[in-house]
């Protein structure tokens, strides 16, 4: 099954039996075409109960190690933003952008948390599953244009950079990275699953290799294989003056 572009955080918590409150989006992208306009939003119970669902729209920003920083925002709103829906049932809402956002493509998150109360808090621990769901709004002023900037020493780690030049989001969907050794054998891979990369942003991949690997390698190949299968690919021949500066490796 292919990945959603979504991301899902687990929280348990101590009421009833082992129930799953899954709220399921669709699409599992929201993209509105230009500044004050909307598009729909459906939010499918998937798990045994009732559930009533809490919607809240955040901006979203994203450094260069991927992590996301969400921000309170008016500049999205949701039609209704607290959603009663029996099991099996779903209920659509519309995503409205603000007007007069300046000219470019815009990201936001819409969390989609479910409530922690059950009708019959007596049978165990009830699972929620929370997602955020990514939003796009407006064309960018330049398309997406991925950069592979290779592997590199950066603050005492060996790092693959990815660059976004252009001004839409990108979705590599696996970044790996192989060394190889004078005579062409493999010393090293390491792979990631991909994330977004939006516009005009970075993404660092550190590498968790010993000081004694990083001395062995002649050249990295890195390559990306995009959501659409597409792939890129660059090679970076290697010196090992900075093999002994290596800080201790990251998992």
């Amino acid at each position: 099954m292919a990945r959603l572009p979504i991301l899902f955080f687990l929280i348990a918590a101590s009421l009833a039996g082992p129930v799953l409150a899954d709220g399921i989006p669709s699409p599992t992208r929201v993209i509105i075409p230009a500044p004050g306009q909307s598009a729909p939003l459906t939010i499918t119970n998937t798990g045994a109960q009732p559930s009533r669902f809490t919607l809240t729209p955040l901006q979203w920003q994203q450094g260069e190690d991927g992590v996301p920083q969400l921000l309170a925002t008016d500049e999205i709103a949701l039609s209704e933003e607290t959603l009663s829906i029996n099991a099996g049932a779903s209920a659509t809402v519309q995503v409205r952008s603000r007007e007069g956002l300046p000219q470019g493509e815009h990201a936001y998150r819409i969390s989609i948390r479910p409530s922690d109360d059950v009708p019959d808090a007596s049978q165990g621990t009830k699972i929620l599953r929370v997602i955020d769901l990514p939003v796009f709004v407006g064309a960018p002023l330049h398309p997406a244009d991925l950069h592979l900037d290779g592997v590199q020493f950066h603050a005492g780690m060996l790092s693959a950079l990815l660059v976004n030049h252009g001004g839409g989001f990108v979705r590599p969907q696996r970044v790996e990275v192989i060394g190889f050794d004078a005579a062409g054998n493999e010393v090293i891979r390491q792979s990631w699953e991909g994330w977004y990369i939006l516009g005009s942003g970075r993404r660092r991949y550190e590498l968790s290799i010993t000081p004694d690997q990083c001395a062995a390698v002649a050249r990295f190949n890195l390559s990306v294989t995009m959501s659409d299968g597409a792939e890129k690919a660059a090679a970076t021949p290697w010196t090992t003056d900075v093999c002994m500066h290596l800080a201790t490796s990251k998992p």
